[in-house]
């Protein structure tokens, strides 16, 4: 078990578990490779406890790894950007990865701003960006002096040297948006990560703090849940939609019980 700074621990082997890994990784490319589609295919996006908290004019949930995985486990929820890039950062890092966590500001094409956290991960002295809140495939190798460029996936986006750090230009399948996100900073502590993700909440146009949004890859597609409808976008072909309530929550592998509330207004 391995202890959080709240005192909470967390169990290493039951987190790879649920990413049906059953041994032990290496500290190599390969293995940061299979963790990362391996979270990309099972961990949602979900916005569904901030939304609770939003509406209910509570905290947000907490940003301490060993509480997001507990909510994981418990409902099949993780969590938005920071949720995802907290957890996933706290596994590399227990397993010996050198991963960090990076904040920074987005402005969408739709004229949305927010807020969004990643990792990267320095391996033999090679940075690799893992973004498990835009998937993007596998590890993107990230350089100085020139873009990456990574399409066919759940996230197709370039990635730019950007003064000290990088900008990534994504594009978002189920509705068009083209969204930059200016990383900033490095996220060092929970302390700053909640005082970013606390900005979101002035986000007066963000989907996120008003209806349920889950985002989920699954082989050759995304599937997301946004606006009272289920978009089932593959990579290549037609989108298809269709309605969607609290039951369609099983479909990402979260128990609707949980948050059936939501779509009470």
């Amino acid at each position: 078990m391995l202890p959080a700074p709240s005192g909470i621990e967390w169990s290493l082997e039951r987190v790879l578990s649920r990413l049906n890994i059953t041994d032990a990784p290496t500290i190599d490319h390969a293995s940061l490779a299979r963790l990362y589609r391996a979270w990309s295919l099972s961990v949602p996006f979900t916005n569904l406890d901030k939304l609770a908290a939003v509406r209910a004019g509570a905290a947000l949930p907490s940003l301490e790894p060993a509480s997001i995985f507990a909510r994981l486990f418990e409902t099949g929820a993780c969590g938005t950007c920071f949720s995802h890039a907290r957890a996933f950062q706290a596994l590399l890092a227990a397993l010996g990865f050198d991963a960090r966590n990076y904040v920074g500001r987005t402005l969408g094409s739709d004229g949305i701003a927010g807020q969004h956290a990643t990792t990267i991960v320095t391996i033999d002295d090679a940075l690799w960006l893992v973004d498990t809140a835009l998937p993007h495939g596998a590890p993107l190798r990230l350089w100085r002096d020139r873009a990456t460029e990574v399409a066919g996936v759940m996230t197709p986006m370039t990635v730019h040297p950007e003064g000290a750090l990088w900008r990534m230009d994504c594009l978002i399948l189920h509705n068009g948006d083209r969204r930059q996100v200016h990383l900033e900073e490095e996220l060092r502590d929970t302390a700053q990560a909640i005082e970013r993700w606390q900005r979101t909440l002035a986000e007066t146009q963000s989907p996120f703090n008003k209806l349920p949004v889950v985002r989920l890859e699954v082989p050759g597609a995304c599937l997301t849940l946004a606006g009272g409808k289920l978009f089932t976008v593959p990579f290549v072909g037609e989108v298809s939609v269709a309605p969607a309530g609290p039951e369609t929550l099983a479909r990402f592998g979260i128990d609707p019980a949980h948050y059936e509330a939501l779509w009470v207004r």
